[in-house]
C-alpha cells in the first residue's frame, strides 16, 4: 500500500486521523487528499509546517468560523492559534486558544496549552502555569506531552531555571525521539539548544536542528535555529534562514505577522526587501 493510499484509509475515519496527527504520521499535504473536515484539519497542519500560513488558515477557517464548539473546530482554532504565534501574533492567538478550550477532547488540551504559550509569549510565566495545570495529562496523547514540554522549557527559561530548562528540554528530545516525527524532533533539539548555555553543546544541537528543519522545508524552524547560533551563524546558516523568513513572509496573509517582519533581528537576517 502506497502512502496515498495509506492516507486515504486513514482519512476515511476520524478518530483514526487525529491519532495520525497526534503520534507524529502526517508529514506530507499530499499524503492528504481527502475533502472531510478531518483530511482538511490535517492538510492545514501539514501546510503550517511549512510555513504556508495563508493556505492552512484558508482551510480552518470553515472549521471553526462558524462558532459550533466541536472538537475539530476546536482544533483548528488551536492549529491557527499557533500560526500565529509563530509570526509574534500572541494577542490575536488568545481568542483562538479560549475557544478551543471551550471544545470537547484533544481540542481543550490543545486549547490550555496554546494559551499557557500565548502567556509566555507575553513574558507571564506564572499566568502560563496555571493554564499547565489544568491539562490532564491522562488524557494527553505522546504530541500534547512534547508540547508541554517546549512550553514548560520556556516557563522555567523566563523564570531563570536555566537547569530546569535543560532538564525538561532534554527529557523532550527523548519523547520526540520515541514518537517517531522528525517535526516534533527538530522542534524539540532547537528547544534544547535554547536551554543551554553558550559552548558546543548548544552549537551542536541548534545546528542539528537546523539540518533537520532545513531537510524538511520546516521554514518556521530554520529561521529560530540560526537566532539560536547567534554570532556562530555562518554565511551559508544566515542564507538559510533569510530565504526561511521570505517563504514564510510570501504566505502570509497582509494583515498578520507585520511586527514580525520588522523585528530587528528578523529584518536583519532576511535581508534588503
Amino acid at each position: 500500500m502506497n502512502n496515498r493510499t495509506a492516507w486515504r484509509a486513514i482519512l476515511a475515519n476520524p478518530q483514526t486521523v487525529l491519532a495520525a496527527v497526534n503520534e507524529g504520521g502526517v508529514v506530507d499535504a499530499e499524503q492528504c487528499d481527502g475533502d472531510d473536515r478531518w483530511s482538511q484539519w490535517a492538510i492545514g497542519v501539514c501546510e503550517m509546517a511549512v510555513g504556508q500560513h495563508d493556505n492552512a488558515f484558508r482551510r480552518w477557517a470553515s472549521l471553526h468560523g462558524t462558532g459550533a464548539s466541536t472538537e475539530i473546530a476546536g482544533l483548528a482554532a488551536a492549529a491557527k492559534a499557533a500560526g500565529l504565534r509563530q509570526v509574534d501574533e500572541h494577542a490575536a492567538a488568545i481568542g483562538l486558544d479560549e475557544f478551543a478550550i471551550s471544545c470537547p477532547g484533544s481540542a481543550r488540551i490543545d486549547g490550555l496549552i496554546g494559551r499557557a504559550a500565548d502567556e509566555v509569549g507575553h513574558w507571564r510565566p506564572h499566568a502560563a502555569t496555571g493554564y499547565l495545570a489544568q491539562v490532564d495529562v491522562g488524557h494527553c496523547h505522546r504530541r500534547d506531552l512534547i508540547r508541554l514540554g517546549w512550553v514548560r522549557t520556556e516557563i522555567a527559561l523566563l523564570e531563570q531555571r536555566a537547569d530546569d530548562a535543560q532538564v525538561i528540554a532534554t527529557r523532550t528530545v527523548v519523547q520526540a525521539s520515541q514518537l517517531g516525527s522528525e517535526r516534533h524532533l527538530v522542534k524539540s533539539r532547537l528547544f534544547l539548544a535554547a536551554a543551554l548555555p553558550t559552548g558546543p553543546a548548544r552549537l551542536r544541537h541548534a545546528r542539528n536542528a537546523l539540518a533537520g528543519a532545513a531537510a524538511l522545508d520546516l521554514f518556521p524552524l530554520i529561521w529560530p535555529a540560526v537566532l539560536v547560533l547567534a554570532d556562530d551563524a555562518s554565511a551559508a546558516e544566515r542564507a538559510l534562514a533569510s530565504s526561511a523568513i521570505r517563504e514564510i513572509a510570501s504566505h502570509l496573509p497582509e494583515q498578520i505577522g507585520h511586527a514580525w517582519r520588522h523585528r530587528v533581528d528578523i529584518a536583519a537576517l532576511a535581508g534588503p526587501a
